[in-house]
C-alpha cells in the first residue's frame, strides 16, 4: 500500500501483483484499487506466455476504472479503459544460417 494523508484527505492505492512460470510460460497480474477517502475505483492487468517448440502465445489485458485516481501519489493516464491483445503462431528454429528462427503470427485486438 503507498498513501499520502493530510488532515483534510487521504489518497493512496493497495495493490497486488506477482507472477507464476515455469520454464516454457508465465502468467503475470497485478490488482490494483486506488482510494480518496471513501471513494475509489480498481485497476487490473493480466498477462500470459507460452513459448514451445512449436510455437509462441501472448496474451495482456488491463482495464482501468473511470475513477481510478493515484494522482497524489503517481501517474495513470489510462483511466477509464480497457484494451487487450492476443498474440499467437508456428515458430521456426534453424541451427545454421543468419535467420535462427521464424515466427508467423495472428493477432486478436
Amino acid at each position: 500500500m503507498v498513501g499520502k494523508q493530510t488532515k483534510e484527505n487521504t489518497y493512496g492505492v493497495i495493490d497486488i501483483d506477482g507472477a507464476f512460470r515455469a520454464s516454457d510460460w508465465q502468467l503475470a497480474y497485478q490488482f490494483a484499487r486506488s482510494f480518496e477517502n471513501s471513494d475509489g475505483e480498481y485497476a487490473a492487468s493480466i498477462g500470459f506466455r507460452n513459448i514451445s517448440k512449436n510455437g509462441v502465445t501472448y496474451f495482456r489485458m488491463r482495464a482501468i476504472g473511470n475513477k481510478f485516481n493515484v494522482g497524489q501519489i503517481g501517474y495513470v493516464p489510462w483511466q477509464g479503459t480497457i484494451n487487450s491483445v492476443g498474440l499467437t503462431g508456428p515458430i521456426w528454429y534453424f541451427n545454421d544460417g543468419a535467420i535462427r528462427n521464424i515466427f508467423c503470427i495472428s493477432v486478436l485486438q
